[in-house]
This record gives structure tokens, C-alpha cells and sequence, in this order.
């Protein structure tokens, strides 16, 4: 129970309100992008969900794809180059991931990450909690202490809502130098479907980032 009451505060700080004050009706989606590492997943346990992954691509010359989506790398304006697709419609046009691959084309990649659907569900796999407080990621191993020390400031007084130091610490620091800073707005995302009820960095500039967006039940791709 107080693993409960400790995750439901970390929640709380996170979206900025109580779980509970959301749409228990609409589905909620986790996406993950690591433009460092695309395909390397946080944690052990997530499972990517690639016919509903979304990926923006930016036309940079032409290509067969490009020629299927009809998207026009030749013009002066952004949009006619872009275009946002799901895994599913990729393989719908005949194309696989490695079609993606290459100079000719920029890509972000939103993973879906697999979740139950619910907001909580969203929230406990995007802090890598599915283990209980013994189980959070990363370990302290994996902070790369001697280049991205634990940050020197103590956490603000409403991080005392949580009694479990392992959370707490979690939260404060979940990678690299980074709190889950509530409405945190990374690199552009209004690429991804649904409504953005969190959107957390996790590392400079953008690189690594978290997004649950909220969507109707059965319009989620």
C-alpha cells in the first residue's frame, strides 16, 4: 500500500495533478525517442508496439517512398517534404523499417511502448517501475556518476509527498541530470497522435525524450 500511495504521489508531481483528475475513459500512450539510440530501450521489460510506433520523416531527396507518400523533397516548402506515418502504414506501402535507413531521409522515431492503457500504467512504465522500489531503473550503476554527477540541489518540498528514498531519488534524477520536470516541452512532437497530457526530457537538448498522449478508446492506430 504505501508503494501505492508513494507512486501516486511521484504521479501527481509528474503531471502536475493527481491521476485521477484525468479521463479514466480515454486510452493513454507511452512514446519513447532517443535520437541518439532510436531502438535501445530504456528498460529491460518494455516491449515497442511497431505497426503503432510513428515516424516523421523528412524527405531529403527522392525515393521510391517518397514517390508513395507523395511527398516532394524538390519544393521550397517543409510540409510538402514531410510526412508521418505508423509502422502500419509503412508496411502498408510496401516498405519496411529499413527503408528508413539512409541520406536521403531524416527520421524521428516515436516508439510505442506496450502499456495497459491506462494513465497509471503509462506513468509506471515510463519511470521504469514495473518492479517495485527495488526494481527502478536506472541503477545507480548506470548514472555514469563521473560525467553526470547526482544533482547537488535537494529535490523541492513537495518531492516529501513521496516516503520511498529509492522514488524519490528516481524522480529527482531518473537519467543522466534530469527531473521529470511536469509539462516539460522537449524538441517539437505535434507529430504524435492524441492529445499530450506529459512530455518529459531525459537527457540535453531533447535527446531523449518521454510522451503520453491521451487518445479515444479504438482511435489509437
Amino acid at each position: 500500500m504505501a508503494w501505492d500511495q508513494d507512486l501516486a504521489a511521484a504521479f501527481t508531481i509528474m503531471l502536475g495533478r493527481p491521476v485521477d483528475d484525468f479521463d479514466a475513459g480515454r486510452e493513454y500512450v507511452l512514446y519513447y525517442l532517443n535520437s541518439l539510440s532510436p531502438d535501445l530501450a530504456l528498460s529491460p521489460d518494455w516491449e515497442f508496439d511497431q505497426d503503432r510506433s510513428v515516424f516523421e520523416i523528412e524527405f531529403l531527396e527522392e525515393s521510391a517512398l517518397a514517390e508513395a507518400l507523395g511527398a516532394r523533397p524538390d519544393s521550397n516548402k517543409v510540409a510538402d517534404a514531410v510526412r508521418t506515418v505508423s509502422g502500419r502504414e509503412l508496411a502498408g506501402h510496401g516498405f519496411t523499417r529499413a527503408a528508413l535507413a539512409g541520406d536521403d531521409v531524416s527520421v524521428t522515431v516515436a516508439h510505442r511502448v506496450v502499456t495497459g492503457g491506462s494513465l497509471h500504467d503509462a506513468l509506471l512504465t515510463a519511470i521504469r517501475g514495473r518492479r517495485g522500489p527495488d526494481g527502478l531503473r536506472p541503477a545507480p550503476a548506470e548514472r555514469l556518476e563521473a560525467i553526470f554527477p547526482v544533482p547537488e540541489s535537494p529535490p523541492p518540498a513537495e518531492f516529501d509527498t513521496i516516503e520511498d528514498p529509492r522514488l524519490r531519488e528516481h524522480l529527482w534524477s531518473p537519467y543522466l541530470d534530469r527531473p521529470w520536470d511536469p509539462g516539460g516541452k522537449p524538441l517539437s512532437r505535434d507529430f504524435l497522435p492524441g492529445e499530450p497530457v506529459g512530455v518529459w526530457d531525459l537527457a540535453y537538448f531533447g535527446e531523449i525524450s518521454l510522451v503520453v498522449t491521451a487518445v479515444e478508446p479504438g482511435c489509437s492506430g
